[in-house]
């Protein structure tokens, strides 16, 4: 998921309660949203720990579909990144997609 500035206490809800059961990534388009993502965190009681911040601008604060699709095998213990080669649901909103 993306770190917008809208939202955020929906945000913050939703981090918070996915940081119990999984860790989570948060994309943050620079390191000043990431001191606010910090903050905001900190401030409703999150576990830091269970966060990873990674720089990448977006304009989509999901990024289930664009965002990258991690794997890992776990008997090389080698992990990597799944390029699905997203098109944007067909093409209709291209604008969208951030290509690494």
């Amino acid at each position: 998921m993306a770190w917008q500035k809208q939202s955020i206490y929906l945000l913050l809800f939703f981090v918070k309660m996915l940081a119990q059961f999984e860790f989570v990534n948060i994309n943050v388009a620079d390191e000043g949203l990431k001191a606010k993502a910090i903050q905001h965190l900190t401030q409703a009681g999150v576990n830091l720990s269970q966060y990873n911040f990674i720089l990448n601008p977006t304009n989509d604060a999901w990024c289930r579909d664009h965002g990258p699709a991690f794997v890992v095998n776990r008997k090389e213990k080698k992990k990597a990144i799944v390029d699905w080669g997203y098109n944007a649901w067909g093409g209709n909103i291209l604008h969208m997609i951030l290509t690494m």
